[in-house]
């Protein structure tokens, strides 16, 4: 059995939880923040047989495509009005951070 952490953006995450769901997979969603640009997430968690990860990992690579955005750069305050470059900077958001651990033992009680 393993148990897989996925961090996806909060966008992707009601999706890939039916995704999962519809599969026939159980999945337990947390918000959680974190990254770069502090935005919210959520983590999924899923505990499955190990001849089913291959399954949940294709449909999160599906499901959190990874996509690019221009984000705007702000002056930091202590630099008062130095003009120093404001052109937005082009970040890649959404896809997924996954962990696949092996689980020594489960109970459901």
């Amino acid at each position: 059995m393993k148990l897989i952490f996925m961090i996806v953006e909060s966008s992707d995450a009601d999706v890939l939880s039916d995704e999962l769901l519809g599969a026939g997979h159980q999945v337990t969603k947390l918000g959680s923040t974190g990254g770069f640009l502090r935005r919210h997430s959520n983590t999924l968690i899923s505990g499955v047989e190990d001849d089913v990860v291959d399954d949940v990992l294709a449909i999160a690579r599906r499901v959190t495509q990874s996509r690019e955005e221009l984000a705007p750069i702000r002056p930091l305050p202590f630099l008062g009005e130095l003009d120093l470059a404001r052109e937005p900077a082009t970040i890649r958001r959404g896809g997924a951070v996954i962990w696949v651990v092996p689980v020594d033992r489960f109970e459901k009680l």
